[in-house]
């Protein structure tokens, strides 16, 4: 199943660990489901967590890399290999 992941599921997973949006992160983006981010969401993502959080922004280039998950660009999807994985305990 193909799962859509907001920018507000996105700040709220990364900013808490083991919230609820955390657990829904995970769910969407293992197998058997795709996470679908759109691009536009994860620079939303960078410019709104810095803005906050600026001594956290190394959690955020952890966050942002790792598990195969669809890109939407401009109207379509684009598969990639980079994604979202939770940061390091």
């Amino acid at each position: 199943m193909r799962v859509l992941i907001d920018t507000n599921l996105l700040f709220s997973a990364l900013y808490r660990n083991g919230s609820v949006p955390r657990q829904a992160y995970n769910k969407a983006v293992e197998l058997p489901h795709q996470g679908l981010i759109c691009e536009r969401s994860l620079d939303e993502l960078r410019d709104s967590f810095i803005k906050k959080f600026p001594d956290r922004a190394n959690e955020l280039d952890l966050f942002i890399i790792s598990p195969t998950y669809a890109s939407l660009r401009g109207g379509g999807l684009a598969e990639g290999k980079s994604g979202l994985r939770p940061p390091p305990l």
